[in-house]
Parts: C-alpha cells; structure tokens; sequence
C-alpha cells in the first residue's frame, strides 16, 4: 500500500538501484537525466541509477517537500538551486554541467527559474535586511496610533487641534511607509539585475561597490560611485579598439544602474539623461534595446505621451526588423505602451490594434502576464464606453487568475476593481459595490501580513468604490471611500509627481463633491481650490491631456458657488469651463460636446435662479446647436462663434 510521506518526517526519497534501497536528500541532487530507460540521479558524489520513471522521481521529491526542482526536458529534470547560469537553450550548473531546455516552451521554463531565483534571493534579502526590518518595527507601531487619531478626527472634524495632530502622525505614516516601499523597491532592482548577472553578463568593479552600497539603502553614496561624467565620458582606447561593443555594454549597464539610483532619488531628469545616453550607445554600437525600451515605460509613467510615442515607435521598428530576436515579453509590453500612449491622445483605433497585439503576444507568456495584458484592454473599452467588451475581457482575465490561485494578490484585486468599474459604468451598483470590496479586502489582507499593495490601483478601487456611494446618496460611506483615495494619491505624490498629481486633483474634487451636498462648502471651496492649481500647472503644459479635467474643476467650482448663492465667481467659473470645452469639443466632436452641454445647461440654470430669464434663453437657444451638430447657423465648422461676452 503506497503513503504519502510527510516531509515534515521524511525529508528524503528513496529508490531502488540494483536492488538495493537507497536514501537521497533532495539538496544532494543536481539533477536527474533518463536515457536508455534508466534514470541517473547526479550528486555530487555519485551517480545512482535506477529503473524508474522520472515522473515517479518527481512526485517524490514533491511529497519529500522540495519545491526546488524544475522540469526541463523531457529527460531532464534540474535542481534549481545549483543553476550557475541562463544560456540561450540551456542551464549551466554550478560544476558547469550544461541542462538542455525543450524549445517549444523555452519562455516557460525560464520564467519558472526566474519566479525561483526572485522568490528566493528576495527572501533572504529582505529578512536580512536590518533597516527594512526596523522600519516594518516601526510601521506596525504607528499602525495603531494613526487608526485612533484618524476615529478621534472623523468624530471632531471641526477641532484644530486634533487635526493637527491626526495629519502629524499620518505625516509619519505616510513617511515610514514611503520609506519601506522605495527600500523594496530599490532591493527589487538590485535582485532583477542580480538575476540579468547570470546570463552570461559581469559586473564591473564600480557596480559591484555600488550594489552593495544600494542593497543598505545609501543611493546617494551609490551616485558618487556612478559617476555619469565617467561612464559616458572614459574612452578606454585600448578596449574599445578590440572590443568596442562589449565595453559600450558595460556602459550602457552601469548608465541603466545610474538611472534606478536616480529614481530611488526621484531626480527625474538624471533618469531621463541616463536613459538617453545609454540609448545612444546602444544605436551606435547595435546593441539590444534594454535602455530604450526601459525609457519608453519611464516616459509613460511621467505622462509624457509625445516623446513616450516617437520613443515607442522607434522600439517597434527595431522589434520588428528581419533579424529581431526579442522575447515576446518585452514585445508585449512595448504593444501594452503604445496602446496606453494612443488612449491617452484618444487616438483610440490604434490603441485597441496595439493592446490585442500585446494580447497575442502574451498568450504564450506565463498568467500574470497575459491578465496585466487583458486588464489594460479592458480599461481602454471603458475609456471608449464599449462596457460589453470591457466586461467580457476583465471576465477572461479573472477566470484566468482564478484557475492559477498562486498568482499575485495584488493583481486580482486590481482585476476585481476593473470589473466594479464596469458595474459602476453600467449602473450595476450592487455588483460593483460586490466587487470593489472584494478587492478592498485582498488590498486589506495585504496589509495585515506585512505586505504594502501597489498604491495606484488600490487608490482607483477606493475612488470608485466612493464613486459608487455617491451615485446611490449614501453620502457618509462616500466620504469615507474618497477620503482614503485622497490619502493615497497623496502618497503617490510624494513618491512619483508627474504620474500622480492628476489623480490627486481628481480625489480632490471628488471630496469636494460630496462636500457641496452635505452643505460644507468652506470644505469643497478649498480641495476645488487645490485641484485647480494642480490642473492649471499641468494644462499649461500638456493641454491636450490635462485641459479636460481643467474645465471639470471650472464647471464643479461654479455648481459650488451657484449652490452657496455666489452668483458672480459661478458664473465666471461657468464661464472658464464653457471656453475650454468649445476648444475641446472643435478638435472632438463626439467626445466633448455632451459636457460643452453640460456646461451650458448649469450657466442657464444659474442665470435663471439668479433672475436674469434673457440670458438663460440666450444660453438655451445655443445649446440646440450643441445637441445636433458642431456646425454654427453660418456654416463654420467651430463652436467658438457663442457670444459668450454677451451672455455675461
């Protein structure tokens, strides 16, 4: 009768080899090879065969309790912790013994490593990392210290004194939290360029100081070392003239070094100087496009879609030359980048061909990739108010993450909210509220073990989440929800500006919402006031992304003092959003004449109630227009000929 061994009792296999029973620690396995029918276990002492099937070998090392060995072949199976090195076919061990890969799932086989090596290093790095250590300390004590001052403050929101003293241990928080989250991430990148080390790559002398400084958290100190001026400027004749490619490699690995100490900095145009550099160095030698593709995803979290595309563009006409060689992975993202990049100036055809490119791409790669794939998709349909098509692609993807229960938390509840975001789209509250608070809870869960989910996401879900409240009047529950989206694109802030700052105005004007219909007006005045200086900021510089949200907050500003009998400043904020939305909707129709209507419908509205009827039949009398077309009773194809001096 056969029993399942515990490996908690049993930590070994056993076989038989000329008929002899013989016990083997999984550790002492390097690797098992069948031929001739025969299987040989490789240690490093001896070889002992047996008459076995491999796949018997394997569900014993499984109940044995090793999760340490990988399936590479048909005849092979590795024990991962003694791989040296990735070769292009193969693994080469640490004695230097080389372990084919089957060819039709090579991508597999080597994310499987690479899920291993991240899992394992990031384990005894970050539980031997003593400032991590402390700072986690110090977070689960203040965990408790800001949930009372943040009751205390919900109770007592007029009292001065408890605010202050709830925004300095928030401050802290946010502070230490901030803190821990930058240390990750920076010890993530230093274990991902760890990983790069093993595929035949070395390390320079100045790298090597420079992970070891950065693995202690000491990125200024890292800076000294990397010098920009050195890396782009040393000439190294003699190399050069013998190997000039592989010494601008090493350049272009320490530049992409440089620029993660500069991010951790958050000095955003070092990164971006990086980036460039090591670009140049990889076109003029014909080097793989690391730094360009890396530049691109950074030009996109900066929200600069205008070089974000020419530099996108420039990596797909590589990627699609005769003699690429690039993984579907990095191609995939590149699709994902450019479908982001074309949503983002509403050129919305080519955004969808892009994103379903990147989703043929990734239907090879591992689930969490294929479902990051599915979900951005999913939100450029709801961009575009295809609903049904949004629905049935989060759908795919969450079956997906539902069948591969191992996959990240994080993810899935990202997948959650984008499905609540349909629901709530759709007027489907209850689903979406459903929804929501399962991802709320994943994001939760998170947090009780010590693990900090991916802010901007969990921030969306609340926002929603609060949106959803709002839209069925039940004001309080909103509050809440939008005051913790708030706090988090507060923290975003501090950590990435450019990227964030949209969104905090947004949560701002949110608050501000629900502040109008609970009558604290002082209250919504103020986050209106501070959404509009971020909108105006950022509009000068990018109209074409920022100026819409720019005229929300005119428009909602004037409900706000129309509502508080202000009469004059709603009209002219009325007024503000009115000229910003003629522009909009001559460049787009369809897309921003139902809110240039809007507008128009809160300017007659005010005027009535502020007893002027002549002016708010002027503005109804233009609106016909607006609803039918955007062409003016004189055939010109603008909406600018409103006389809106008039109307004042």
């Amino acid at each position: 009768m056969n029993q399942k061994t515990n490996p908690k009792t049993q930590p070994f296999i056993e076989v038989l080899s000329d008929r002899i029973s013989v016990k083997i620690n999984p550790a002492d396995i390097l690797y098992i090879e069948v031929y001739n029918a025969i299987c040989h276990i490789h240690t490093a002492a001896k070889v002992i065969k047996c008459y076995c099937p491999l796949k018997d070998i394997e569900r014993k090392l499984f109940w044995a309790g090793s999760n340490t060995f990988l399936r590479t072949h048909r005849s092979f199976l590795v024990n991962m912790q003694h791989i040296n090195e990735v070769g292009r076919d193969d693994f080469i061990l640490k004695n230097g013994v080389s372990i084919p890969i089957r060819r039709n799932e090579k991508i597999a086989v080597k994310q499987a490593y690479s899920d291993y090596f991240f899992a394992s290093v990031k384990a005894e790095m970050f539980s031997g990392h003593e400032g991590l250590r402390k700072l986690k300390t110090q977070t689960a004590k203040l965990e408790d210290k800001f949930i009372a001052a943040k009751l205390k403050y919900l109770e007592n929101p007029d009292d001065e004194g408890i605010y202050n003293a709830f925004y300095a241990i928030s401050k802290k928080r946010m502070d230490v939290n901030n803190a821990i989250q930058e240390m990750e991430e920076t010890l993530h990148d230093v274990i991902e360029n760890m990983y790069t080390q093993t595929t035949g790559g070395k390390l320079t002398k100045r790298q090597a100081e420079a992970y070891q400084l950065i693995e202690r958290g000491k990125f200024a100190e890292a800076k000294q070392i990397l010098i920009f001026d050195e890396i782009v400027g040393e000439t190294r004749a003699e190399e050069m003239a013998k190997k000039a490619a592989e010494v601008a490699q090493i350049q272009v690995n320490e530049l992409l070094q440089l620029a993660d100490v500069n991010r951790a900095l958050r000095d955003w145009r070092a990164v971006d100087a990086c980036y460039k550099a090591a670009v140049r160095m990889e076109e003029r030698h014909l080097l793989p496009k690391d730094a360009l593709y890396a530049h691109v995803r950074f030009l996109l979290t900066q929200r600069r879609h205008d070089d974000a595309l020419k530099t996108a563009e420039k990596l797909k006409y590589y990627y699609e030359g005769p003699y690429d060689e690039t993984d579907a992975f990095k191609k995939s993202e590149l699709y994902n980048s450019l479908g982001k990049i074309y949503g983002a100036t509403l050129r919305y055809e080519e955004a969808e061909a892009a994103h379903k490119t990147a989703v043929k791409l990734a239907e090879g790669l591992p689930a969490p990739v294929l479902v990051k794939t599915y979900r951005t998709l999913s939100m450029l349909y709801i961009s575009m108010t295809r609903y049904d098509d949004a629905e049935a692609v989060t759908k795919l993807a969450l079956d997906i993450m539902l069948r591969h229960g191992d996959e990240p938390d994080d993810l899935l509840a990202s997948i959650y909210g984008s499905l609540g975001m349909v629901y709530m789209f759709t007027k489907r509250f209850d689903e979406a509220l459903q929804n929501n608070e399962a991802a709320l809870l994943i994001y939760a869960k998170m947090e009780e073990a010590g693990r900090i989910p991916d802010k901007a996401p969990q921030r969306v879900t609340y926002s929603n989440h609060g949106c959803v409240y709002f839209m069925t009047e039940q004001l309080a529950q909103a509050e809440k929800a939008y005051l913790k989206a708030f706090e988090l694109s507060s923290e975003l802030i501090l950590e990435n500006t450019e990227a964030s700052e949209s969104a905090h105005a947004q949560d701002a004007i949110n608050l501000g919402d629900v502040y109008i219909d609970t009558k604290n007006y002082a209250r919504s005045e103020e986050l209106f006031k501070l959404a509009l200086v971020i909108c105006k900021r950022r509009a000068a510089k990018n109209p074409d992304v920022d100026e819409p949200l720019l005229a929300y907050t005119h428009n909602i500003m004037g409900v706000l003092y129309k509502e508080s009998g202000n009469y004059a400043v709603a009209e002219k904020s009325i007024l503000a959003a009115i000229e910003i939305r003629q522009r909009l909707s001559a460049k787009n129709h369809e897309a921003y004449t139902p809110s240039l209507v809007e507008s128009h419908q809160n300017l007659a509205g005010l005027y009535r109630e502020a007893g002027r009827p002549d002016a708010a039949a002027a503005v109804e009398q233009a609106m016909q227009y607006l609803d039918k077309t955007n062409v003016t009773p004189e055939g010109e194809s603008n909406l600018t000929w409103i006389p809106l001096t008039q109307l004042s």
